[in-house]
This record gives C-alpha cells, sequence and structure tokens, in this order.
C-alpha cells in the first residue's frame, strides 16, 4: 500500500506530459546537430506515459518526436525504421507484429532505447527482411558508423557482431556510439519530449512506477528509395 501511494505521490509530481509547462526541465533551445535534407523521410512518433494507480494505470500523452532519416546515408536501415512505423510488413518470424507502434521506450542518463518489436522491452527485435540485416552503407564510414558522429537528438540503430533488426536509440547527452551503431537520422521536432522522459526516468523509484510507450508511429514523408527485400544485394544475411 505504501509502494502504491508513493507512486500516486510521484506522478503527481512529475505531473502529466501534456501540461503547458516544464519549467523544471529548463528552456534551452533544441538546435539540430545535422543540416536537413529536403529529401530526405520524415517518420513520427506520438510518446505515452504510463502511471502504476491505485487500481489502475493512467495514460497521459507526452507528444510528438519527428525524426529526419538520413536515406542517402543508410538506405537498407532508414528504409526499415519506416516500416517498423509503417506497421504494413506483417509479423516477425516469432509471430509479432513488424511495428514499433505499442513498444516500449527505455531512457536512461544518455539516450532512450526502443523498438524491440518481438519483445517490446528486452534488447533484439526482428527486421522487415528477416531477424537481422547488414547494412551496405552508402559514402564515407564516417558518415554511417564512426564516432565523429555525436550530437543530442541523433537516431542510430543498435546491432550486435555487424547485423541490426528493429532496435534504435536516440542520444540525449553524453552518447558515443560505437561499430555496431548505424546513424538512422536526426530528431527535428519534438525534442524535449526526449527530454522530459529522461528527467522524469531519473526520479526516484521512476522505474517501478512509470513506463513509457509509442502510442502511434508513423511517415510523414517518405523518400524514394529502392525496393529493398530480403535477398537484396545489399542484404548479406
Amino acid at each position: 500500500m505504501i509502494a502504491i501511494l508513493f507512486g500516486f505521490t510521484l506522478g503527481t509530481a512529475v505531473g502529466a506530459c501534456n501540461r503547458a509547462h516544464y519549467s523544471s526541465y529548463g528552456s534551452s533551445v533544441y538546435i539540430a546537430p545535422l543540416p536537413s535534407n529536403s529529401h530526405n523521410s520524415l517518420a513520427f512518433m506520438d510518446i505515452a506515459r504510463y502511471r502504476a494507480g491505485l487500481f489502475t494505470t493512467h495514460q497521459s500523452v507526452c507528444g510528438r518526436v519527428v525524426i529526419e532519416l538520413f536515406d542517402s546515408i543508410s538506405p537498407v536501415s532508414t528504409t526499415n525504421f519506416r516500416g517498423l512505423c509503417q506497421g504494413k510488413h506483417g509479423t516477425s518470424g516469432t509471430g509479432h507484429k513488424l511495428c514499433y507502434s505499442g513498444t516500449r521506450l527505455l531512457p536512461n542518463e544518455c539516450f532512450i532505447r526502443g523498438g524491440d518489436v518481438t519483445f517490446g522491452s528486452a534488447a533484439g527485435g526482428w527486421s522487415i527482411y528477416g531477424r537481422s540485416f547488414r547494412e551496405m552503407a552508402k559514402g564515407s564510414s564516417s558518415s554511417s558508423r564512426s564516432s565523429d558522429v555525436k550530437g543530442k537528438g541523433l537516431v542510430y540503430a543498435v546491432g550486435a557482431n555487424a547485423q541490426w533488426g528493429s532496435e534504435f536509440l536516440i542520444t540525449v547527452d553524453g552518447f558515443t556510439p560505437g561499430e555496431d551503431h548505424i546513424l538512422l537520422g536526426q530528431v527535428v521536432e519534438g525534442y524535449d519530449v526526449l527530454q522530459r522522459l529522461q528527467q522524469q526516468s531519473l526520479l526516484p523509484h521512476a522505474k517501478r512506477f512509470i513506463h513509457y510507450r509509442i502510442l502511434k508511429a508513423g511517415v510523414l514523408k517518405e523518400a524514394e528509395t529502392p525496393n529493398y527485400g530480403k535477398g537484396s544485394a545489399f542484404l548479406r544475411f
């Protein structure tokens, strides 16, 4: 009972995500770290916050995050990301829908991780191509994988052993990408939503009572990219 009441108190102290003012999180203006390209795709994620209450779970809408995808740099990975936002590729080999909508977001000090369409909150997840895929990035490797590319609001595909699935992360502060990260794009709108998630997750006992999900994902603008599929010359399974 004490834990439940504490959860209620915590939720009240944090406040609903969709309040008009968030002065406790600062008022700095976010500027996308890399130049934008009008030919790139734009994807969105509507994020919701869930707080454990006395008898039920309370949902509040946090806001929308808009992501510019670098289609010319990592076309296979961005096509996969777009496809998972749209949710039009059926189910994975495990029977789970290939869609970001409804999946968990896991914030911490340096980044916000998400995108596991298979189990929702664990590491992993199938791609639209199969269990995993490999990216044949265009241009120099420093454009897509190098730790030279840093900044807040950058979006990376997360993989292991040079293979990627559905998982991604969005940088918040102090994150250095490694060899198993591919640069997907950058946040162009709604970075303040992510900042609030990250700040709220650091509150005492927040992980016990509060979690976040992608309420809805989709594509606002789709670039013209090749119709990649399993077995494509760009994919090495």
